[in-house]
């Protein structure tokens, strides 16, 4: 068997039709407040290399619209409005057979993790995968400077430890955050893989706007590798 080894760096950036979004002030800081009755729509693309099969590019449009409002969270509305999964070989060569159109929807913390999602019973396995791998881009454990007892409160940046479970497996990470002039960058960094003995590097960059209230630019990093299999030369 040839190495399977897989390398992304994803983009995903915001464009958003308003800019009066107003955030509020709570004990526990909110990193994912969508506002109410708007789309969020964010663009999508992803270069995946496999070994002695070749390069691949997914490019697609997503939104997410807050459907239902509650205590602590949101109800997200996941519309997949355009996705193509090509060989950089054959460009001209697209899936298109996949059907996007049935219900999605989930629920995500106002400090980003997702507690429940919705979907009719039967829908084909590819399709929620990559439905759960949209809802996940925005999730995480993201915490302010203020509930990190071990933080310096001088300082611009903190960082924290957490175990998380999700789209991801079972894991621990650690985070970095730091201050920028828009509002706050997270970084995570996932300690193993759900694969056991696999070989993995895992990155995820969360850029959070104060004035928009919300995630609106997300950068993945990734290396795998399976297990038992030889490097090459």
């Amino acid at each position: 068997m040839g190495q399977w080894t897989h390398r992304s760096l994803s983009p995903f950036s915001l464009i958003i039709h308003c800019f009066f979004l107003s955030i509020l002030k709570c004990a526990n800081a909110r990193f994912v407040t969508f506002e109410p009755g708007y789309e969020y729509i964010y663009r999508f693309n992803s270069t995946s290399h496999i070994n002695e099969v070749g390069q691949f590019v997914l490019q697609a449009k997503v939104s997410y619209t807050n459907i239902d409002q509650l205590p602590d969270g949101q109800e997200l509305l996941l519309r997949i409005h355009t996705f193509s999964f090509t060989s950089v070989k054959q460009p001209d060569v697209r899936d298109n057979s996949l059907d996007f159109s049935n219900w999605f929807s989930f629920i995500i913390s106002q400090q980003g993790e997702i507690e429940h999602v919705y979907h009719p019973k039967g829908e084909d396995g590819e399709v929620l995968a990559i439905k759960r791998g949209f809802a996940a881009l925005l999730s995480g454990k993201f915490h302010d400077q203020h509930e990190v007892s071990s933080s310096d409160k001088q300082s611009d940046s903190w960082e924290y430890q957490t175990k998380e479970f999700g789209h991801e497996g079972n894991h621990n990470a650690t985070y970095t955050v730091i201050r920028s002039p828009d509002g706050h960058i997270f970084k995570k960094v996932r300690e193993g893989h759900q694969v056991p003995n696999a070989k993995s590097r895992y990155e995820k960059t969360l850029h959070y706007h104060d004035k928009l209230g919300t995630i609106h630019r997300v950068l993945v990093d990734e290396d795998f590798t399976l297990p038992g299999v030889a490097h090459p030369g």
